[in-house]
């Protein structure tokens, strides 16, 4: 595991902690999420930056490290009351959020949404 990444599973498991969210609620929250990986096999961007989810609310979450350095933006996004799902160990942020804090990548983020709500539909 990268220094990063130890970083973010040591401030989730902490987080999670200090606001009382147990792991049975946590699951709770990531099982109503469904991951997508497209691209198929890149040599480009390991399949974490390639997969994207969605929730029963149809919002869309994508890898918080589009944004900028992951453990910051994970911060960000915490302060704001966010709600932070994982996968593979990397924060997924909703997109929703994400135009908001960083309109610079709304191209971007605008084809993740397409592509994960076409791939629900189509599942």
């Amino acid at each position: 595991m990268l220094k990063n990444e130890q970083f973010v599973a040591g401030y989730l498991s902490q987080l999670k902690r200090e606001l009382g969210i147990f792991n049975d609620e946590l699951e709770k929250i990531m099982s109503n999420i469904e991951f997508f990986t497209v691209g198929g096999n890149s040599k480009k961007a390991p399949e974490w930056q390639r997969t994207a989810g969605i929730d029963n609310n149809n919002d869309v979450y994508a890898p918080a490290i589009i944004c900028g350095d992951e453990s910051m933006v994970m911060m960000s996004a915490t302060f704001d009351g966010e709600p932070i799902a994982t996968y593979d160990d990397h924060v997924f942020l909703r997109i929703k959020w994400m135009r908001q804090n960083n309109p610079l990548d709304l191209e971007l983020l605008n084809k993740i949404e397409r592509r994960i709500l076409l791939s629900k539909h189509t599942a």
